[in-house]
């Protein structure tokens, strides 16, 4: 109802009663927001603007001075900070986005300027006489092959270069166990780099034949090959067995 006159003590105390009948209980809210991970939240906002409607409505019938409507503004704030959210998440994305691209032109050099991996491996022997330092260079074949009695087992030859302080080289191939069908003076293997025409290499035993091997003739050309080729086939003959072939995985071969 409206009142055009000031409003009575009876009338007041009458008013305030009712307004109280409309309060808002914040803190229970607050409390069931929280037990609700903020499901309560949309309740206690639609509840806070329904009560502060009907308090101010009573306000206004009795003249009294009407109250700021604290639902608008949490839901305005709550909108704000959404969009503000939304915006961020957005800047986030192409913030991500951007730092992953810069990563791979970043990382782009560092793939080109790794090593390559190769079967080689690396020594350094210093010369008995004080003459420098020799660089020694590994590997081992790809596959495996098996001799008659009495040898047992398989067994991978293993190829050896050498670099000696003057840049001469030495090549050596050899195995665990066998005999190649070497005399003490002249023998050889064949050798096939990638696809190219099968060399023919003269060869000779070590003085120290304790162990099956061949030190290769012209080691320099030999290796030359070797730097320049990813594959090389080895063909031995072997004393009362087949001819063995050896192959191996000679890519990225350096003496740095």
């Amino acid at each position: 109802m409206s009142v055009h006159k000031q409003p009575s003590e009876a009338q007041l105390m009458f008013a305030y009663a009712e307004m109280e009948q409309h309060r808002t209980h914040h803190l229970l809210h607050l409390g069931l927001s929280i037990v609700t991970v903020g499901l309560w939240l949309v309740i206690w906002l639609a509840v806070s603007v329904r009560n502060t409607q009907r308090r101010n409505r009573i306000a206004r019938d009795y003249g009294l001075p009407a109250e700021s409507n604290i639902g608008y503004i949490i839901i305005f704030f709550l909108l704000f900070s959404s969009v503000a959210v939304g915006v961020y998440q957005v800047y986030l994305t192409l913030l991500t986005g951007a730092q992953a691209e810069a990563a791979k032109v970043t990382d782009q050099p560092a793939v080109q300027q790794t090593k390559q991996e190769t079967h080689w491996t690396y020594a350094k022997e210093k010369d008995r006489m004080g003459l420098g330092t020799s660089a020694i260079a590994t590997t081992y074949s790809l596959n495996e092959i098996e001799f008659g009695p009495p040898y047992k087992g398989k067994q991978r030859a293993v190829l050896i270069l050498r670099q000696y302080p003057d840049n001469s080289h030495d090549a050596y191939l050899g195995l665990l166990e066998g005999q190649f069908d070497c005399n003490s003076r002249a023998c050889g293997i064949s050798a096939r780099f990638d696809n190219g025409l099968t060399q023919y290499f003269e060869s000779w035993p070590p003085a120290n034949d304790k162990t099956p091997g061949l030190y290769l003739s012209n080691a320099d050309i030999f290796i030359q090959f070797t730097e320049e080729a990813n594959v090389l086939t080895i063909t031995a003959d072997f004393f009362d067995e087949p001819s063995q072939t050896f192959q191996f995985d000679v890519s990225g071969l350096t003496w740095e």
